[in-house]
């Protein structure tokens, strides 16, 4: 495998998403924390709609980056992959030593292909057979080459829930099933600010919003979602209620200040105690970095940052929702 071989492959993706772009998609700019995003998606597919929807308007009128979205339906043909046989199998980042000043990733378990140039901040995603993709999956999209943009500004892409508590931004980091999801939508329920359910953008000490919805499990979520405006998502089993986040109206907000991280656990009971940064980074890394291929060393170092300025809670939850919501005030008080 050879630098030249990774070259020869990402030029020929990149036309022939450009090819499918000009021909198919329509573009919007969206909003990507300070920055903003050229998007370009085809609306009329099922897929493409879910992403076409999922993202923050931006009133930029001069993108820093690009995104396209395509796959082989129209045509547009997919380039030879014998070269990167060796990664089809695996979901981790071809490593940089190989692909230059590109990067490249295989999505076996989603059937995505990213393709990002480090030089003119053009991304690409190709996806297969719409009818193969799972459709749940499109509710919080492209963590990783979102991360490779965010890394041109210091950004860091965290798996995440954000808040605003009486005005303190706080970022909830968990695996799915810790209750972080179900925290912010309470917080959000109960009339304090709502950022982001999953995916929060962090830059130089404040959390920013990258998508527009939510979403809960419809058969088992504690919450009464009764007044919101929701959806589900045709032909899947996932059994997810999307949330549109302009539902809480002027408690949806696009950026705090962040002043707390929580690492939620669900444990039959409630307490909380303060963590040390090096046990906050322990238990935060793995849940983020899993959901960008294991990250690089600068996600790792920008973490670590980020968990020794800013202090880090553990909180247990128990099934005493009210209990759950008083733990989380008392914690921004302390802040």
């Amino acid at each position: 495998m050879s630098e030249a071989a990774a070259k020869k492959f990402a030029d020929e993706f990149v036309l022939s998403s450009q090819e499918f772009s000009d021909q198919h998609s329509k573009s919007k700019v969206i909003s990507f924390g300070t920055q903003s995003v050229l998007l370009a998606v085809n609306p009329s597919t099922p897929v493409g709609s879910l992403i076409d929807g999922a993202f923050l308007p931006s009133k930029d009128r001069e993108p820093n980056f690009t995104l396209q979205i395509w796959d082989s339906s129209r045509g547009n043909p997919l380039p030879d992959l014998g070269w990167a046989r060796s990664y089809l199998q695996q979901d981790i980042a071809i490593p940089a030593q190989i692909t230059g000043q590109f990067r490249i990733a295989f999505d076996k378990s989603q059937g995505f292909i990213y393709v990002y140039d480090t030089q003119t901040q053009f991304g690409s995603v190709w996806i297969r057979d719409h009818a193969l993709v799972a459709l749940s999956s499109f509710i919080t999209p492209f963590r990783l080459i979102l991360s490779w943009m965010a890394d041109h500004f210091d950004g860091e892409i965290v798996h995440a829930s954000a808040i605003g508590i009486n005005g303190k931004g706080i970022l909830i980091n968990g695996p799915s099933g810790s209750g972080k999801s179900t925290l912010a939508l309470q917080a959000a329920l109960k009339g304090q600010a709502v950022l982001a359910d999953d995916v929060t953008l962090h830059q130089k000490g404040r959390i920013y919003a990258v998508y527009s919805r939510g979403k809960a499990q419809a058969s088992s979520t504690p919450l009464s979602l009764a007044g919101l405006s929701t959806f589900n998502i045709a032909d899947t089993t996932s059994g997810k209620t999307v949330i549109p986040l302009i539902n809480f109206g002027e408690f949806f907000i696009s950026s705090l200040e962040l002043k707390v991280i929580l690492l939620p656990i669900f444990a039959h009971l409630n307490h909380f105690e303060k963590l040390q940064p090096k046990v906050a980074l322990k238990l935060m890394a793995p849940n983020s970095l899993r959901e960008i291929f294991g990250g690089t060393t600068q996600n790792f170092m920008r973490l670590a940052q980020l968990t020794r300025t800013v202090p880090a809670y553990r909180l247990a939850l128990s099934e005493d929702l009210e209990k759950n919501f008083r733990d989380l005030l008392r914690i921004a008080e302390e802040n």
